[in-house]
């Protein structure tokens, strides 16, 4: 293990570490050399390849180390490809950020405004039928005493 790879992980950076997955220089498993064998049989079927040339690649593919010897076996090769070369879409975007808080007067209940509506429409009522404007001050303390909350 180098100094580079104890750096990397040292800090931990999760971009270099998907950057490192997708590397050629990653090294492959069992299933994965299976796989392009088993892919190198269906060009084989094909007629893509003879049966000398997939013996060969079959050999290199059985022996490869990390992912960059596989994608030299099928360099030449149309699809299909083992699924582990496929490169994997980009990550999706980062959420965007809550919208700030709406101002108290937003988040108001909003039977308040439709209580503050019918207050104000009773008091008129009851001021221009009793001829006293006093009744008006009661919708206003209420007004203001709502929006202070």
């Amino acid at each position: 293990m180098g100094v580079n790879d104890e750096k990397r992980r040292g800090e931990g950076l999760a971009s270099e570490l998907v950057e490192d997955f997708w590397s050629p220089d990653m090294r492959i498993g069992d299933a994965e050399r299976e796989e392009a064998v088993e892919v190198l049989g269906r060009h084989l079927a094909d007629g893509r390849l003879d049966i000398t040339e997939y013996g060969d690649r079959c050999a290199r593919a059985s022996t490869a180390r990390v992912r960059g010897d596989i994608v030299a076996v099928f360099a030449d090769l149309p699809q299909p490809r083992p699924k582990f070369l496929t490169p994997r879409p980009p990550p999706p975007p980062p959420a965007p950020a809550p919208p700030p808080h709406a101002p108290a007067r937003a988040r108001r209940h909003p039977l308040d405004r439709a209580l503050m509506t019918v207050v104000w429409l009773v008091a008129a009522v009851l001021a221009v039928v009793t001829r006293n404007l006093l009744i008006l001050a009661l919708p206003l303390v209420l007004t203001m005493i709502l929006r202070w909350r």
